[in-house]
């Protein structure tokens, strides 16, 4: 439920800002507006905050509890679509019975001008207002409060006279009162047009003249100075008493304007009170661009605003960043330099102090926080720390907000990982915020006893948690409300099985039991992937394959696995589609049979940790590359800014660091590029014992970052005597039982003040949660749902919400859940596959591909389909079935996406092995690229080739054959294909570049490198290869060294070295790490590229 801010008269009167001076209380009014009311209030609030001159509070108006943005169908609609829509709003009114008599008593009661604050600020266009609380806003101005208007808020009440009076002008109909402009010439205002009514043009970058240079609030501002970008309001009109205009803009005609000067800012003197409106601010929703609120100069002019109506003064500087006569400023408003910044004094941490003593002491959370450093803007707060949390792993919420973390108490706590499987000990905590603070009031024991918990899933009240050792689900359920559960019961029973065994480290088991918006469950292995629905819990197999601690998906789905030494696996495509190649392969080869390599350059591996303290002694560099990446998360909130809105975070506890990334599609092809320049990391600690292991993103929109804080972080099993000896002399075996949960938020950004209070909703009621910018009330509301046994009677909001709204991603969700239902109607499923908005087609696409090949005709009009991401999904999605109909459309589809690489992936696993198809003969003579650019033929002819040649993969070996040398052979060709082939060709014949007589690179079959001694072939992999090859030239002219392309680890060039001796030379012989890594030696510090002579010569 929301909780309305309630503020007793006079209770800001004493406070003080930092400097000294009295802070002025201010209070930001929100909660209805038809712009982005919430990110606007977001910039405002952390403007007057970084002034260090107000106290600032928000009180946000009673929210109707319904699904927003309704449009009806047009007149001429089909009649099955009118009566859809009345059935939707039927469906919707029922649902909002329930709160309609707690809203409007909270209406009734609802009034923010009685908190004792000097000025109000209004981001409010919405519900007229109880006459008491219009009473009193008029009194508390005439009175001498101070009102500041922001943008749309002087859309606001057109038939209150009070309000229009206070206001002077606003966005109003034509004969409303009158227009105002300014005239230049006369360097005055004038009455103006009468039937015009107020509108604005494009939005754009305008240039603000100041027309009162002696007024409070643009004393020493420049006369003129450029706006960002934003709408500039024309025709205002009002009443226009007792106003004066402080400042002005041109409305271009080009942009939709009026060709006049339009009041930008202006005051009314109203009784003894001061208003201020400017209609700068704009921002929509969906909008990612901060340019009109994040424009020093409007900034500028709103906090001055807001001093002066509070004090009829302004003590507030020109912040050094101003913009100028013709360039915009923009800064964050947490970095706007409002003041000369004298350094402090920088006295001496406590942490410090500890660390000099020494380095692998335990802080307190306190301590450890002053250890921290994190991206600009950004900070870190603690929500729960020991004794409330012990050896925490993973941390999600329920339907409440309840938060529910897994303890792994047992996991090694000494050097030698004595009862780390045995103690039993495990629990899962249940926490509390009592208070809407952020921090943890409230701990309850929810579950114990339990063997390393690794899974927890909130399903409605019942929890579903997996422990260590076992495939089993169990879930639990608090009846008496004490936070502790009383229920239990299997939901999946199968014990140990495959890597989920008392055999196998606890680092190397399942994590994950992800419900995707997909409606599946999933697991990290993915050997299995589940439903649940009506109390059954469902399984599918699937293809398994490594990976590590960690699981996350993205807004529409988009699985991300994780493995300890490579940030992200399998992101391009979802694993369940090497079911295709199985199917139409048959000697399949080891790992992904199609790769496009890395989703990240090689340098994306290497992170810069501010613990130089090693895991295992001594000092150790500060650049290292990770060795323990886990806990990934996507951020789904709107609470960071928009850069950070879809990233990808990670950590690795071993260097203490949690990276950001940015997630691209160059070409099509998913890459991760790091967020922070190269020097830096998102959240870092040089705190010896700080081991964040888990990221997610919170009810509240803000990232949390489960801290194991602890000394060990390596089971038993690799940790030998030498580091047990080192644990023991330092201590760190001892530094246990403890851990800490941070939540991370921006300083421009306020975390969402709504508690969920979903279990106790109706189906009915869940539904608009769709609807929410933060993708965990999304995702809760669309399983809760699911899981109630009256889920049908949300069929006519589900389909409302996807036919009369327009935002893809609650419709998206709402098609999902439909689907979860087995309510997809062909109607809604033929709208949505025409839909304008690619999300709602790939979706659909995805629906569908379960129906194949009953209904493969309903996807035949996307023949065509322009989006290359629909385009590949749509090809992954064809690939599942062997229809003639299917092949076809999958060649038209690779022919109109040839340059897309996540297209040539799909085509390359769909059609696996179909070397008889025209699109495949096209590609391999090169005709299919002559409609191409010039500039782009050889390069995506590359490409294809590269894709197309795995269908060459596959090794077949001997039944005593060697197990260590298959499997790096195995490994070998992996690498092979993913970085040789694009020179070397599948055949390892070389490429022949198109239309000459030259390779790209030389044949490995016959090199006398490849299969002589390996000392002559390890070399050029560390320092590259020059010039002609056995009197012959290159067009490439180059091999560059093997970390150029990510291979910088022993044994993995090892495995690529004895891979090319066997495919083409059978030698029987492994070249195993060793050889590899004294050759390294040997060589260290040579930097120049080997010739062909050279090393003929070395012996």
């Amino acid at each position: 439920m929301s909780k309305y801010l309630t503020i007793l008269p006079f209770l800001f009167l004493g406070w003080m800002s930092s400097s000294g001076s009295p802070s002025i209380p201010v209070l930001i009014v929100d909660g209805q507006n038809n712009h982005d009311w919430q990110s606007t209030t977001d910039s405002l609030h952390a403007t007057l905050k970084a002034t260090n001159r107000f106290a600032v509070d928000v009180e946000t108006a009673p929210q109707t509890q319904s699904i927003k943005g309704i449009r009806g169908p047009k007149a001429d609609a089909p009649e099955y679509l009118k009566n859809s829509y009345q059935d939707f709003r039927s469906a919707q009114k029922t649902a909002d019975e329930k709160n309609k008599l707690a809203n409007d008593a909270a209406w009734k009661n609802w009034n923010p001008f009685k908190g004792g604050h000097q000025t109000v600020v209004l981001n409010y266009n919405g519900r007229e207002w109880a006459q008491e609380t219009k009473e009193s806003a008029v009194q508390f101005v005439h009175e001498g409060g101070g009102l500041v208007l922001v943008h749309a808020a002087n859309n606001a009440f057109r038939n209150w006279d009070a309000y229009n009076e206070m206001i002077g002008l606003g966005w109003r109909p034509a004969n409303f009162g009158d227009c105002i402009k300014w005239e230049v010439l006369r360097n005055k205002p004038f009455v103006t047009c009468v039937d015009c009514a107020s509108g604005h043009g494009s939005r754009h970058p305008f240039q603000v003249a100041v027309r009162k240079p002696d007024h409070p609030v643009m004393k020493d501002i420049p006369a003129t100075w450029m706006h960002g970008k934003d709408e500039l309001y024309h025709n205002m009109r009002g009443p226009a008493k007792n106003l004066t205009i402080l400042s002005s803009a041109y409305s271009s005609k080009k942009q939709g304007g009026t060709g006049e000067h339009e009041p930008i800012t202006y005051e009314v003197k109203y009784g003894k009170g001061r208003v201020i409106i400017t209609t700068m601010g704009h921002f929509w929703r969906g909008q990612t661009d901060w340019d009109g609120l994040h424009c020093v100069g409007f900034q500028t002019i709103f906090a001055r605003s807001v001093e002066y109506a509070a004090t009829g003064k302004v003590t507030l500087p020109i912040p050094l960043e101003f913009p100028g006569t013709d360039e915009v400023s923009f800064v964050e408003p947490h970095a706007v330099t409002w003041k000369k910044q004298n350094p402090k004094p920088i006295g001496k941490a406590a942490s410090a102090g500890k660390k000099k003593i020494n380095p692998y002491a335990v802080l307190s959370p306190q301590e450890e926080l002053e250890t921290f450093e994190l991206a600009p803007g950004y900070v870190a707060e603690l929500v729960a720390a020991e004794p409330m949390v012990q050896e925490p792993v993973l941390t999600v919420w329920d339907g409440n907000g309840a938060m529910y973390v897994a303890e792994m108490r047992s996991y090694m706590q000494d050097e030698k990982g004595t009862g780390t499987k045995t103690l039993r000990n495990g629990r899962i905590k249940r926490l509390v915020d009592l208070d809407g603070d952020g921090k943890m009031d409230k701990s309850t024991i929810f579950v114990d006893n339990l063997n390393l918990p690794r899974m927890i899933l909130p399903l409605d009240d019942w929890i579903a948690v997996r422990e260590t050792d076992t495939m089993d689900v169990v879930a639990y359920r608090d009846t008496d409300e004490d936070g502790i559960a009383d229920e239990k019961k299997i939901l999946y029973e199968k014990g140990p099985y495959s890597r989920n065994g008392p055999k196998t480290s606890v680092e190397h088991q399942d994590s994950g039991m992800l419900w995707n918006v997909d409606n599946h469950i999933y697991i990290s292995y993915n050997m299995e992937r589940y439903q649940f629905t009506d109390g059954t819990w469902l399984v599918q197999k699937q293809p398994g394959h490594w990976t590590q601690w960690g699981l996350a998906h993205d807004d529409y789905g988009k699985l991300f696995w994780i493995d300890n030494t490579r940030p992200l696996k399998a992101a391009q495509f979802h694993p369940k589609y090497w079911k295709t190649v199985h199917r139409l392969g048959n000697n399949l080869p080891a790992g992904d049979p199609v790769s496009l390599g890395n989703s990240y350059e090689p340098s994306f591996t290497k992170a810069n940790s501010i613990c130089l303290t090693g895991d295992r002694g001594g000092q150790v560099g500060a650049v290292r590359g990770f060795t323990s990446a886990c806990g990934q998360s996507i951020y789904r909130g709107n609470k960071f800014p928009y850069d950070s809105r879809g990233s990808y975070f990670f950590c690795d506890p071993t260097i203490h660091v949690v990276r950001r990334a940015y997630v691209e599609y160059p070409d099509g092809k998913l890459m991760l590029r790091k967020a922070e320049p190269e020097d830096k990391e998102f959240m870092r600690s040089s705190d010896f014992n700080s081991r964040f292991i888990n990221t997610t993103t919170g009810p509240d929109g803000c990232l949390y970052v489960t801290d194991m804080y602890r000394g060990i972080i390596q089971d038993a099993a690799w940790f030998n005597e030498g580091n047990r000896e080192f644990a023991r002399r330092t201590g760190v075996n001892k530094h246990i039982q403890m851990g800490r949960i941070w939540r991370i938020r921006h300083k421009d950004h306020k975390p969402y003040g709504v508690m969920p209070f979903m279990l106790g909703e109706s189906t009915g009621q869940l539904v608009r949660h769709l609807q929410n910018p933060i993708g965990w009330w999304r995702d809760t509301a669309q399983k809760l749902i699911l899981l109630r046994p009256d889920r049908n009677k949300a069929i006519p909001l589900l389909e409302g919400l996807f036919r009369f709204t327009q935002s893809p991603l609650p419709r998206m969700h709402a098609l999902w859940t439909l689907d979860g239902m087995d309510a997809l109607t062909p109607q809604i499923k033929k709208e949505a596959l025409l839909d304008r908005s690619p999300v709602l087609r790939r979706a659909m696409v995805q629906m569908i591909e379960t129906k194949l090949p009953a209904e493969i005709d309903m996807l035949l009009p996307l023949e065509k389909e322009g989006d290359a991401r629909v385009a590949e999904q749509l090809v992954f999605t064809l690939g599942t079935i062997d229809e003639p109909k299917a092949e076809e459309m999958i060649q038209s589809l690779a022919t109109n996406h040839l340059s897309d690489k996540g297209v040539m992936l799909a085509t390359a696993v769909s059609l696996w092995g179909k070397k008889h198809l025209p699109l495949i003969e096209q590609l391999r003579s090169g005709k299919a690229f002559a409609k191409l650019p010039q500039s782009k033929r050889a390069s995506v002819n590359m490409e294809w080739d590269k894709a197309l040649s795995s269908w060459g993969r596959g090794m077949k070996f001997d039944k005593d054959f060697d197990v260590t040398h298959r499997k790096m052979i195995q490994t070998g060709e992996q690498l092979y294909f993913q970085h040789c082939t694009s020179c070397h060709g599948a055949d390892g014949q070389g490429v022949q570049v198109p239309g000459t007589e030259q390779y790209l690179a030389p044949s490995l079959v016959d090199s006398k490198r490849v299969h002589g001694d390996p000392k002559r072939l390890i070399p050029l992999f560390y320092q590259g290869l020059i010039g002609p090859i056995d009197g012959k030239t290159y067009q490439a002219g180059y091999m560059a060294p093997a970390k150029t392309f990510g291979i910088e680890r022993e044994d993995r060039l090892a495995d690529l070295i004895t891979y090319l001796r066997f495919a083409w030379g059978k030698e029987g012989t492994l070249v195993d790490k060793s050889t590899v890594s004294n050759i390294r030696r040997k060589y260290e510090k040579r930097s120049a590229p080997w010739t062909d002579e050279e090393l003929t010569k070395l012996r």
